[in-house]
């Protein structure tokens, strides 16, 4: 966990640039979106977003195909399935919503995940079946939907039709598809998105009330767990970001008081001390650092960044590097 932590504290203040005094106009919700965000389970712990087809369309998306040679995506268990269903993971998705709400155990929040792009739903459950020798996957059928269940019944996934597939907990898949039958939708705490700069591309907002307490608490004997000592006292988190020629990121964590906010915003800053001291000999990997502002205003602590396909790349290269230390 203290790894797992240490690696996102990376990703985030790795990719944070300049805070502008006149931050820019935040972007409506879509209708469609708003649509979508309709069907999702109610008291959600957190909720994101992600624009593949947009990844797709930046220079960002060459960095990830960069390590795809290397993957299972370039497999000849992959081209067998790509032959057989029709589909390729890599251009065929285009839009993913994902959904965290509450569970029994509170250490393991139950998920929902929605996938839209193109999909031929007999074709890939015929090759999915046919592959399971183990007799791992049960096949039902609920409100005229077929369900695959996995995992002892605890995950399960739907291709509802042929632009969409809906995947997590077993209870939220099912009541998804109920509320598709009965019209039924959600009710999202509107002040989970509004605050969302970015809404088209990328974006997730977390209720991290269920789960810091014990993630620091298991953390309580390192160095990191006093320096990190404020986030138990953070209300929420919302990351978003817009992506174009350039990679802009927007984030706000927001606290129960002012003096909690500013002992975060004095860990982060000390986080990104350690990762330039650990680069000094790179003079363009600190320069890329030396971009990174972090801000309090009032009992929010704002991280921002605007970084270019040359930004992320160098970091990217230091990555395990920063990671050490």
């Amino acid at each position: 966990m203290k790894k797992l932590l240490t690696v996102l504290l990376v990703f985030i203040t790795s990719t944070i640039i300049l805070w502008q005094c006149a931050p820019e106009r935040v972007e409506p919700l879509s209708t469609e979106m708003k649509n979508v965000i309709a069907t999702l389970p109610d008291s959600s712990m957190g909720i994101g977003y992600i624009n593949i087809g947009a990844m797709q369309e930046s220079p960002f998306f060459s960095i990830m195909e960069k390590d795809w040679h290397k993957g299972p995506m370039h497999s000849e268990e992959y081209r067998e399935f790509m032959d057989a269903t029709g589909l390729d993971l890599r251009k065929d998705i285009k839009q993913v919503y994902f959904d965290l709400v509450p569970g029994i155990d509170e250490e393991k929040p139950e998920f929902l995940t929605l996938v839209m792009g193109k999909f031929d739903p007999e074709k890939i459950t015929d090759y999915l079946m046919s592959k399971d020798e183990d007799q791992e996957i049960t096949e039902q059928t609920f409100e005229d939907y077929k369900i695959f269940l996995l995992d002892d019944d605890q995950v399960s996934f739907s291709i509802v039709d042929n632009n969409r597939l809906i995947a997590g907990s077993s209870n939220l898949v099912k009541s998804w598809l109920k509320g598709l039958k009965q019209k039924n939708q959600g009710i999202i705490d509107p002040d989970m998105l509004n605050s969302l700069k970015y809404k088209n591309d990328a974006w997730f907002t977390l209720n991290t009330e269920p789960m810091i307490g014990e993630i620091l608490d298991k953390m309580n004997e390192s160095s990191e767990g006093e320096r990190l000592a404020g986030l138990k006292s953070v209300k929420n988190l919302n990351f978003s970001m817009k992506v174009n020629d350039e990679l802009i990121f927007s984030g706000v964590g927001n606290f129960s008081d002012n003096e909690k906010a500013k002992l975060f915003h004095d860990a982060l800053k000390g986080f990104v001390a350690t990762a330039k001291l650990s680069l000094s000999e790179d003079r363009d990997a600190v320069d890329v650092l030396n971009k990174i502002d972090i801000d309090t205003r009032g009992d929010q602590v704002l991280v921002n960044f605007k970084m270019s396909k040359a930004d992320v790349e160098k970091l990217m290269e230091k990555r395990s590097r920063i990671a050490q230390k």
